[in-house]
Order: C-alpha cells, then sequence, then structure tokens
C-alpha cells in the first residue's frame, strides 16, 4: 500500500534543481523539499507549513521555522526559539536563544548560553551546562559555571544522572571507547567504564586510528587497541588515507600503516592528509602532496585551508595603500591551477556547497563565483551566505531577505537584529555563526603568485 500511495502523491510534486520534491508553488513565494509529508512554505517574510498537496497546516506566521524531527519544528519570531508540532501546538514557548538538532528525536536547547536536550517533546535535561555531545550512548557534558567560566567534562546519561564525575579536562569517543583525560593521564574506557588502557595523552581523532602518547612519543592504535604505529614520534598527524605525517627529531616523514616510510622531506611541517592530499610548509609558504609524495604545487603562496571537494583556499601577502600589509585570498584545484586568483578580502570556503558555488569578499561585502571562478551573485552583501534548497539568506543595508540562485529577492524584506549574529558552541569546539572582516583598500603595492 506503501508503494501505491507514493505513485499517486508523485502527480502534484514538483521536482527543483535541488533533486528533491516540493509541493505545487500556488500563492507562496518559495516553498521547500517535502520530508515526511510536509514541506516549509514562506510568503512574505514568514514562514509556515504546506502538506504535499500545498495545502497549508500552518499558515506563514513565523520568521523561521527549522525541522526538530519527524513531528517537531523549530520556530523564531526574528529573536528567539520555540517548538511546535506539525499541527501548530506548542511544544516549547518562544524563550530560547537556538536550537541544535542532534537526531531525529534529540534536540538542543540553548538559553542564556546554557544548553540542555530535549526528547520526543519532553525536556530531559535542563539548559544548565556548558555543552553537550553525544558518544556511545551516553552525553559528555560540560559544567558551566555561575561566574561564566567554562568548567570540567563529566558524562551523563539521557536522565541527567551523572556517570563520570565532572573532573575531566577532556572526553570524546573512539570507537566502542571512551577517552578520557586529567591532567597528563588519558584513560581508555570500555563500554563498562573499566579502564583497558591508559597513555600520556590522545588527541582527538575522527577516522579509525587515534594518536597517542607514551614515554613521551607518539604513536597510533586502532579501533581494537592494537598498536599500529610504534611510540617513537615527536609529532603525528592523522588522515583519511591510511597515511601518517610523522616528525622525528626535525625531521618529517610520511608513514604507512605498517610504519614504512612512504617519503621523506625537507619540510618543516605536513598536516594530514585529506581529500588525497597532504598540506606541507617550509619557510612559512604552503604546498601540497599526494599520497605518493609526489609535490602538486610550488610554494609560490600560503595555505588557508586543506582541500574540500577538490577546492583549496590560498592566501598571498601585499600591502595597501597606506603601506599596510593585507592579505588576499584565492583558490587553487589539486594540480596547482588558480581557479580563482588571490585578490579578494575573503573567501568563505566554509559557507558553501562546494559543487555550487564559492563565497567571496570585498571591502566588508559578499558574494558568489561558481566553480569556475565566474560570477555566480553580485558582490552586494554585508554577511557570508549559502544556499539551502535552493535559497540563501542574505542582508543588505540593513534589511534581511532570501535570494535564489540567480540572485533575484524571494518575497519581502526585514529589519536587521544584529543580536542575532553569534558564536554557536557544538560539542567541544565552536561554530562561528557570521564572521565580519574588516575594510582594505583595493591596491595592491606588490603581491607574487
Amino acid at each position: 500500500m506503501r508503494s501505491v500511495a507514493l505513485l499517486m502523491m508523485s502527480s502534484v510534486l514538483v521536482t527543483s534543481a535541488w533533486a528533491c520534491d516540493r509541493p505545487p508553488l500556488g500563492d507562496y513565494d518559495w516553498v521547500g523539499c517535502i520530508e515526511d509529508g510536509v514541506s516549509i512554505s514562506y510568503q512574505g517574510v514568514k514562514h509556515g507549513l504546506v502538506d504535499v498537496t500545498g495545502d497549508a497546516l500552518i499558515a506563514p506566521k513565523y520568521r523561521k521555522i527549522h525541522r526538530l524531527g519527524t513531528d517537531e519544528f523549530g520556530v523564531s519570531n526574528g529573536e528567539k526559539w520555540g517548538v511546535i508540532d506539525r499541527l501548530g501546538r506548542v511544544i516549547l514557548p518562544m524563550e530560547y536563544d537556538y536550537l541544535l538538532l542532534h537526531d531525529d528525536s534529540y534536540y538542543e536547547i540553548i538559553k542564556e548560553g546554557r544548553y540542555g536536550m530535549m526528547h520526543h517533546g519532553q525536556m530531559i535535561i535542563q539548559p544548565k551546562y556548558g555543552s553537550l555531545s553525544d558518544v556511545n550512548g551516553l552525553i559528555v557534558a560540560m559544567e558551566r559555571r555561575t561566574e561564566g567560566r567554562y568548567g570540567n567534562y563529566g558524562l551523563i546519561d539521557h536522565h541527567d544522572r551523572v556517570i563520570l564525575p565532572f573532573e575531566y579536562d577532556k572526553i570524546f569517543g573512539f570507537g566502542e571507547y571512551f577517552v578520557v583525560g586529567k591532567g597528563d593521564r588519558v584513560q581508555l574506557l570500555d563500554a563498562n567504564l573499566q579502564v583497558v588502557d591508559q597513555f600520556e595523552d590522545a588527541d582527538r581523532s575522527y577516522h579509525d586510528y587515534l594518536p597517542v602518547k607514551r614515554g613521551g612519543r607518539w604513536g597510533v592504535i586502532d579501533k581494537s587497541r592494537k598498536q599500529i604505529i610504534p611510540f617513537m614520534y615527536d609529532e603525528i598527524f592523522i588522515g583519511d588515507e591510511g597515511l601518517f605525517p610523522v616528525e622525528q627529531d626535525g625531521r618529517w616523514e610520511v608513514v604507512d600503516i605498517r610504519n614504512q616510510i612512504v617519503a621523506d622531506f625537507d619540510y618543516d611541517f605536513i598536516f594530514g592528509f585529506n581529500d588525497g592530499v597532504a598540506v606541507i610548509k617550509k619557510d612559512d609558504r604552503y604546498g601540497y602532496i599526494n599520497t605518493d609524495g609526489k609535490l602538486l604545487m610550488q610554494f609560490n603562496h600560503s595555505l588557508r585551508h586543506g582541500f574540500y571537494h577538490g577546492l583549496a583556499e590560498v592566501v598571498v601577502y601585499g600591502r595597501d595603500a597606506n603601506g599596510d600589509e593585507m592579505a588576499l585570498y584565492g583558490v587553487t584545484d589539486k594540480s596547482g591551477k588558480l581557479i580563482i586568483p588571490p585578490k579578494y578580502h575573503g573567501i568563505s570556503m566554509s559557507y558553501f556547497d562546494a559543487s555550487k558555488g564559492i563565497g567571496i569578499e570585498i571591502n566588508k561585502k559578499h558574494g558568489m563565483l561558481d566553480r569556475s571562478g565566474e560570477p555566480m551573485i553580485d558582490v552586494l552583501y554585508d554577511k557570508p551566505f549559502f544556499f539551502h534548497q535552493g535559497r540563501a539568506e542574505v542582508s543588505k543595508d540593513g534589511r534581511g531577505f532570501y535570494i535564489d540562485e540567480q540572485g533575484r529577492q524571494i518575497g519581502g524584506s526585514w529589519l536587521i537584529n544584529e543580536k542575532a549574529c553569534r558564536h554557536i558552541q557544538v560539542g567541544q569546539q565552536f561554530e562561528v555563526v557570521i564572521f565580519f572582516g574588516s575594510t582594505i583598500p583595493m591596491e595592491v603595492m606588490s603581491v607574487d603568485v
């Protein structure tokens, strides 16, 4: 019966350029992708909800709506957030600063810098922690002390019961294990929180290998706790290619999981491999090598970040009209070819889907280029932006509004509340939601590319 129902629905769905099904547009300015039989609608400057036929479930009356699961939605009046169900019934009043989705049934609530958690419409953890992050079925929580300083880490369950006391400098997951650290001692705990190994230090890893320190030297273990790289290095980095840049007595090499040397170099620094490429540094300049150790790009400009979707941000330094040093940014591919020459005051590599476009900044104004470096969105807007389901939120001259991928305004505009620009802490890291650069004159006196 389910397959028949879906077939019948298909006659009323509209497929967008974002390869998702949407209800008919009707009188709305925009409708989002259908998920679980519901789509977000937008009219004027307000959002609502519609079903697959385009009929209103909730008339447009909210500044923003975010999905928090199958039946729960975060709603905002432009300053505070609350939670409703798909029929508009209030689950949480609009008195929270932000909402962060964990999965389809758990989401964080943030109020006055303190984090709590909801589950199926029930508040299971009051907003009182400095951060929350899921690890192996438990939650790593960080104390938030009354004077505003962040405290130590502990483990709690989903009923806010303390499992490990708040006395650790770090807690994170590695496979089925918990890595907990305090001072110069790091322990590896099993699912029963029993100590199965101990080290002097350990670095967080998002791969299948964990860098750990013992006897003053670094090595690597895998998720079965087997030692892969012996404890013999001063520095070690983990990448996604099964290769490890290591430093011993001032010399850098790249070794594989058998600790066999793949390549050794006369470089000052080698970062971990990502997207098949590692960043290398020599004399304050940066280049790239592949997994065979081949130099892909000469040391003719500096690096900003690693590769993402085959592209990386680069920077060169020159002088502005006042003689002060200034940085200009561009984008290179893996062959070392400059896709975008370094002539912009900023490249927003973290704000875009790289398959769509690349954010650029000139004199505090933002626009977008396509992957070939051709203009996509004019440099007109006051902050970086990215596209989601075919639209992006932008601001200009103190007003906010949405645009489509051709730069055309969608619906109306609203007065910007600057308090909405904030840093949001996610787990044990900070995510910069909005970053404003400084105005720099465009004249460049000397730049070598």
